[in-house]
């Protein structure tokens, strides 16, 4: 059993600049939804209709983080349980996500206009019905294409992961004590395949693939901390900087080529993702000086910080985005460069304290700072870690 203390500072930066990316991503969205824009701009920025995929990479890692305590455990079993398991995991993902969800209601309450299509990217989230905010309420609102997208659209993903975390213990740390991380992996993303071919179609907006990138998270983590001699050869033998230029590559074709596969595309993101996390662990491990741009981006003071508030970051700014929206449009006459020049430095004026103090108010009370000082095997924000 490892029983060194560890901080693994990069996952909290690569979370901070995925939620990061997804913000900017829906800011792109609502500014290019009409067209009007110019053309170096659409140029420069189109990376940023890639947002789906930072989404994908919370996905694996969240199974990055919640196996490292298992990888790194003698027994490689959860500690105390999957009861408690699961409490902690519904303290640190539930009180801040009921939170913003009571928070948008009382929005789209108080403000007609949020209650009605804009001609924007909000129009995918109204009108909404009770059936909508009673499936929110449950985290069921990603199993039906009327209700995923409604109140708050980026929460379809927290409905996808909650779901995970049962998987997670039931079905996938059985599977891989079983029959190792390989069947795993293909056994959890060919079961969410088959369940949107199961179902018809119905649960595509579940992205139940998600479930295959999850248990590749898990893989990361056994290849970077397992001591079986096996996997030791394979963390020290591949070149997992190459392998993740490789499925990016992969990936940056299939986009090109075939951007309606969305499943595989997820799956090589996904590949890509748990690679990176691999190769960021071997540097780390090594206990070497020499650190890679790309490992002190992640390290960074600032990501670190950004990571710490990237879930309320991720719930709540959709929602804020479109207040901020609504209200330059009752100011001034809107056209595409003053939408440009005008609504990105007004949304992040709104966002940033409004995603302080609801971090402040409804997460961080509820990440357990006492258990992780405690625990001799991971010390980090990270250890339990929220999408």
């Amino acid at each position: 059993m490892h029983s060194e203390r560890l901080r693994l500072r990069y996952l909290d930066g690569i979370r901070g600049l995925a939620a990061l990316f997804v913000v900017a991503h829906h800011l792109h969205q609502e500014l290019s939804v009409k067209g009007g824009l110019p053309r170096p701009f659409l140029a420069a920025t189109k990376l940023l209709q890639l947002g789906h995929y930072a989404v994908a990479l919370f996905i694996v890692l969240s199974g990055y983080s919640l196996m490292l305590p298992v990888a790194r455990s003698a027994d490689g079993r959860l500690r105390d349980g999957i009861w408690r398991y699961l409490l902690r995991r519904a303290r640190r993902i539930l009180p801040p996500y009921f939170a913003v969800l009571a928070f948008t209601l009382l929005l789209m309450l108080a403000i007609p206009a949020m209650r009605r299509p804009t001609g924007f990217s909000w129009d995918a989230a109204v009108p909404i019905s009770s059936g909508a905010v009673l499936s929110h309420m449950l985290l069921i609102h990603n199993l039906n294409p009327a209700w995923v997208l409604k109140i708050d659209p980026p929460m379809w993903s927290v409905a996808t992961e909650w779901q995970i975390y049962f998987a997670f213990p039931l079905v996938l740390l059985p599977l891989w004590r079983k029959l190792g991380v390989a069947i795993t992996v293909l056994f959890a993303y060919g079961a969410g395949v088959g369940l949107v071919y199961w179902s018809g179609g119905q649960l595509r907006d579940a992205y139940p693939w998600y479930l295959g990138l999850f248990a590749a998270g898990m893989g990361a983590a056994v290849i970077g901390f397992s001591s079986r001699p096996s996997t030791h050869r394979i963390r020290q033998r591949i070149p997992w900087w190459h392998l993740v230029m490789a499925f990016g590559a992969a990936l940056a074709v299939m986009i090109k080529l075939r951007p309606g596969w969305l499943a595989l595309a997820d799956a090589l993101a996904g590949l890509a993702a748990a690679s990176l996390l691999v190769a960021c662990t071997t540097v780390v491990t090594s206990k070497s000086a020499s650190r890679p741009i790309v490992l002190r981006i992640f390290e960074s003071d600032w990501a670190v910080r950004l990571g710490a508030v990237s879930y309320t970051l991720y719930l709540i700014h959709s929602p804020l985005i479109t207040l901020a929206h609504l209200a330059l449009m009752k100011a001034v006459n809107l056209d595409a460069m003053r939408r440009l020049l005008l609504l990105p430095p007004v949304a992040i004026v709104i966002i940033v304290p409004v995603t302080l103090a609801f971090y402040f108010l409804f997460e961080r009370p509820f990440v357990s700072s006492r258990r992780k000082a405690a625990s001799p095997v991971l010390a980090s924000t990270v250890y339990d870690p929220a999408i």
